[in-house]
Order: C-alpha cells, then sequence, then structure tokens
C-alpha cells in the first residue's frame, strides 16, 4: 500500500516540469510470513503538459530505504 508522503516541483515551463514524489510502501507477503515491508523510496518525474492535461513521460528512482525486518 503506497502513500505520498511529500511532492516538490523541480522546474516547470508552459509544456514541461519536473517534480520530486517521496513514498512510503508498506506490503505483507505470506512468503515472509505476513511480516510488513516497510520501504521508503523517491522518485523523479517527468511531465509533459498534452491538450491541458499534466503527462508523466518518466519516472526515475531517486532514492530507496528498505526496513523491511531480515529474518
Amino acid at each position: 500500500t503506497p502513500q505520498v508522503m511529500g511532492t516538490d516541483v523541480e522546474t516547470v515551463t508552459p509544456t514541461e516540469a519536473t517534480a520530486l514524489v517521496y513514498t512510503n510502501s508498506v506490503a505483507t507477503s505470506p512468503v515472509t510470513k505476513n511480516i510488513p515491508s516497510l520501504r521508503y523510496l523517491s522518485y523523479r518525474l517527468t511531465l509533459e503538459r498534452r491538450d491541458s492535461k499534466w503527462l508523466i513521460t518518466e519516472m526515475t528512482p531517486v532514492t530507496s530505504l528498505d526496513l523491511t525486518p531480515r529474518l
């Protein structure tokens, strides 16, 4: 279950933009005996404006922190 924890616009023009998105996600799996995994991730989004809408054209991972317990 990912959640957006924060955003930040890096650059913006009338037709293009870049932004950072900070997320955290929690997941459980029978493989890990339902012990939740916790990951903090950030992405740099590249956006283009088309027909009055902003579309994501690229989503590049920037940072990754995995706090999942190791058994």
